[in-house]
């Protein structure tokens, strides 16, 4: 049965290697498309060196949430056979390709998740200090159970909204009964997490400022809080902490953890090789 995983891509270096090997672990025959965002690190050499296709797009140097939202609702239309996971690089759906089997068995159309943001406490950027594939602590977030699965077929539209939280299916919908793990891998470590958000909102900056300009225009205000949330990296600060405070040990999916580790050595080490 045909898998294909689509990932949106904006300088992703650091974690695209293992989100890569997640998906192979999970399901090795899955297809991976990269939408690149037009990176200046070597994400989209990694992605080729590890078998993905990459298709670049472009605007303007901005984070635009619109541009990714057109992505996802329209990918896959071109998938006539085969499940499709839409996700960002900080997602990772945990199903194995033998569930996904089961069920397009069932009659299962749409999966439905559970969203579980994880917590890591890695000291610095490139997360080279923890093992992000055995993290087993974190916080239910009802956010990110998001509706990122679905046999292509027998769906004729996704409607998602902006950022993909929720979801309008058309077509032949049935959800299946049981909820899969959906990880949010963003609270990986304070360095990392800081150095995201701060790279993350220079791009988003110019963009809210219109946007929120637009939907409020009362004395700015919208137009002070996007500059107050974009450039503000106490408040993320306080935000990881409390969120790590938070954290606890959860039931996770996970499997093998020797035969995930493998994958690991693999992929990374093809992805560094030049």
């Amino acid at each position: 049965m045909n898998i294909y995983v689509f990932l949106l891509c904006y300088n992703e270096s650091v974690l695209l290697p293992h989100t890569i090997a997640h998906y192979r672990a999970y399901m090795p025959n899955c297809n991976i498309i990269i939408y690149d965002n037009m990176s200046t690190d070597n994400s989209v050499e990694i992605a080729k060196n590890l078998g993905c296709n990459v298709i670049e797009f472009k605007s303007n140097n901005r984070m635009d949430d619109y541009i990714h939202l057109k992505i996802k609702n329209t990918c896959w239309y071109n998938i006539t056979n085969g499940w499709v996971i839409c996700a960002d690089m900080d997602e990772w759906l945990c199903i194995t390709d033998d569930e996904l089997y089961n069920e397009y068995l069932n009659g299962t159309t749409v999966l439905k998740t559970k969203g579980i943001n994880i917590a890591g406490n890695s000291k610095n950027i490139l997360l080279d200090d923890i093992n992000l594939h055995s993290l087993d602590e974190g916080v239910y977030c009802n956010m990110f159970s998001k509706k990122c699965c679905f046999f292509a077929p027998k769906i004729k539209s996704v409607n998602y909204s902006v950022g993909a939280h929720t979801a309008v299916f058309t077509g032949n919908v049935k959800y299946s009964k049981t909820k899969y793990i959906n990880k949010h891998m963003d609270f990986l470590g304070l360095p990392y997490y800081l150095n995201k958000k701060k790279n993350r909102n220079y791009r988003t900056i110019i963009l809210d400022f219109n946007r929120q300009h637009f939907m409020t225009n009362i004395n700015n205000f919208g137009l002070k809080y996007a500059f107050w949330y974009s450039s503000n990296m106490d408040y993320h600060q306080f935000r990881y902490l409390s969120f790590i405070k938070e954290s606890k040990k959860i039931e996770l999916n996970i499997i093998n953890k020797k035969l995930i580790e493998e994958f690991i050595n693999i992929f990374i080490k093809l992805a560094i090789k030049n």
